[in-house]
């Protein structure tokens, strides 16, 4: 747990004392409030407008326990009331001036002591909050006193970038990080979710400082694109060699660097990080001699496939007629391959004939194959026999799309490894 600890003397009243003999209040006064000031004229059109800005905490047991960045709008003399769209431009401008994107502003129209204030009671706020300040060039040691590592080995840290939809995970490799088996962190910057994961193979790292959290499935395929992405240094040529170049110029141990015919980099496959694909349902055709059956209570899945792709009103069929002229009585089926784990290798998609009895098969098969196979890829799916991990979630995350049922049959989900569930152990 941090530990955070006031430097400021304990008979001091943050609340009720003038806010300026507050050593980062102060700070904000002569370096933020000219600049919040100017910015907000410019939004609100106001020339008289003044912002004031506050900072003050709460200890419990010798330990800060709340924090509060408070502004204040004046105009001629009388604290200004912000509309909802006034208020949210004013606190973008708050996160551009702090570059900090935890700071959300909650309104308070009726309360004279702030138009509008950040309120941090949980401790990754707080880190959040103090790394903002210093960001704009505020000594926090004047106020507080850190009694753990996190902060400072925030800054013993060589970054390598950020990646994901919101660029919300950050990659770092620590300076002298005590696990020495070469590896980079990866982390959630907005729930500080942690992981470390190895430089020379496609597995977590068990680090000391049980940093070991599992991520999302898609976590892999995302990493996996960052690090190969050129670097923004001209000197590496992808993500990934920066990250091992930085790994053997701040730690004792050497990570060897591979490189295919050329200048890329060989890259652990992440894609496969943490991802098992099993199936929960059976997907094969379920025969009751006993009661009649529809095709649906043969196999619900075939029937919910050869109902969206092959109704006979619909593309594919009408390709498949007007190639051969006569289609059989014809379903689409699903077969998997799985492992001794039960975990799905590779997925096909099929065409099968609906009148089992019948002696023979489907003539012109692979004729029929090939046009279905092309009917897939104009609708986005690059393959309909996925034999690769990647493949198969690409698969199957196309297919949920347009047919949500195959999530009741075949699942993605996190790779639940020992050292995460001694982790959770422990916690307990």
């Amino acid at each position: 747990m941090i530990k955070i600890v006031s430097n400021i003397p304990k008979d001091f009243d943050m609340k009720n004392n003038e806010f300026r003999h507050n050593p980062i209040a102060a700070y904000l006064v002569r370096h933020i409030e000219d600049r919040l000031t100017y910015a907000y004229r410019k939004v609100a059109n106001d020339d008289d407008a003044l912002v004031i800005t506050n900072f003050y905490f709460e200890e419990n047991d010798g330990m800060v326990t709340l924090m509060k960045l408070v502004f204040n709008v004046r105009s001629w003399g009388e604290d200004v009331l912000l509309d909802k769209d006034c208020l949210k431009t004013f606190e973008e401008l708050c996160q551009r001036v702090f570059n900090c994107t935890r700071i959300h502003l909650t309104h308070h129209p009726n309360n004279g002591f702030g138009l509008a204030y950040f309120e941090a009671d949980k401790m990754r706020d707080m880190m959040a909050l103090l790394e903002a300040f210093e960001s704009i060039g505020c000594d926090i040691s004047t106020t507080f006193r850190l009694v753990d590592k996190e902060l400072r080995e925030r800054r013993d840290i060589a970054r390598i970038g950020f990646f994901g939809m919101a660029k919300e995970y950050e990659v770092y490799v620590r300076t002298d990080d005590e696990c020495q088996v070469p590896h980079f962190h990866v982390r959630d910057i907005y729930t500080e979710a942690n992981c470390a994961i190895c430089l020379q193979s496609n597995s977590y790292c068990k680090h000391p400082q049980k940093e070991n959290y599992a991520f999302r499935y898609d976590f892999g395929e995302l990493l996996f694109a960052f690090m190969s992405e050129p670097c923004r240094s001209p000197r590496y040529a992808d993500n990934y060699e920066f990250a091992v170049t930085m790994w053997d110029l701040n730690n004792k141990s050497v990570c060897s660097l591979q490189k295919e015919e050329g200048s890329c980099s060989i890259i652990p496959d992440y894609r496969s990080i943490n991802t098992r694909i099993v199936v929960i349902k059976s997907i094969h055709d379920n025969y009751d001699c006993d009661h009649q059956q529809t095709d649906e209570d043969i196999n619900r899945l075939s029937h919910a496939l050869t109902k969206k792709f092959l109704k006979k009103d619909g593309v594919l069929f009408q390709r498949l007629l007007n190639q051969f002229h006569l289609v059989p009585n014809i379903r689409l089926v699903l077969m998997a391959e799985q492992n001794e784990a039960k975990e799905v290798v590779s997925l096909r998609l099929c065409i099968d004939r609906k009148d089992l009895w019948m002696p023979h098969g489907i003539s012109n098969l692979q004729g029929m194959l090939q046009i279905m196979e092309g009917y897939f890829k104009q609708q986005g799916l690059s393959t309909i026999h996925p034999n690769t991990q990647s493949e198969i979630v690409e698969f199957l995350k196309w297919m949920k799309k347009e047919l949500p049922i195959i999530d009741e049959y075949i699942q993605i989900t996190n790779n639940k490894l020992k050292i995460f569930d001694d982790e959770k152990n422990n916690n307990d």
